[in-house]
């Protein structure tokens, strides 16, 4: 005689937690960090998991479908949906990892942004030693090129990669002028 089993929905582990009902949703993403800069005080992660209660820099905001919004860390919004239903977990997953993407580079970007500042200073400060050195490349220096045209070339030419090498050269190229006359004032 046939027998038919009835499978009851269990509840989701963040309704146990009382962070809300099912189904959850993934809302967005920011980053929370303590101390670190200028203050002395180590940097450590900023927030915790309301799920979990693990410390958490990368905080990921979840809404229940009664309106709750709480805070997860990156392995626990994985778990935004029950593992029956793990094909509508993945646009979730999908969508943190944009983010986390995001993040990553828009951070990446205001280092180089800092970089590039610094490096048009220092480049605006030795003019007049760039204009005096030769083109590396032999073929522009023996038609009179100096290290200023080429690194005006790159600055107008050039993508922030561009940029970054050639002030990463001008910093050696000033170095090596540095040690060159340290050198000829210490014989």
């Amino acid at each position: 005689m046939p027998t038919t089993t009835q499978t009851t929905a269990r509840p989701h582990q963040w309704e146990y937690a009382g962070l809300g009902l099912a189904p959850f949703r993934y809302s967005g993403m920011e980053e929370k960090w303590f101390g670190g800069g200028t203050s002395g005080i180590p940097r450590k992660p900023g927030s915790s998991c309301d799920a979990c209660g693990q410390s958490i820099a990368i905080v990921c905001w979840i809404e229940s479908a009664d309106g709750q919004r709480f805070k997860v860390g990156c392995d626990c919004v994985r778990k935004v949906d029950n593992a029956r239903n793990k094909r509508a977990a993945e646009p979730v997953v999908v969508a943190m990892d944009r983010d986390r993407r995001k993040l990553q580079a828009d951070k990446r970007h205001a280092r180089e942004d800092t970089k590039l500042e610094a490096g048009l200073a220092m480049i605006n400060e030795n003019r007049d030693l760039l204009a005096s050195m030769p083109h590396p490349m032999k073929q522009w220096a023996e038609r009179g090129q100096t290290l200023l045209d080429q690194v005006d070339w790159f600055l107008r030419s050039a993508g922030t990669t561009g940029k970054l090498r050639i002030i990463r050269e001008v910093e050696a190229a000033l170095k090596a002028e540095e040690e060159a006359d340290v050198q000829l004032s210490g014989k």
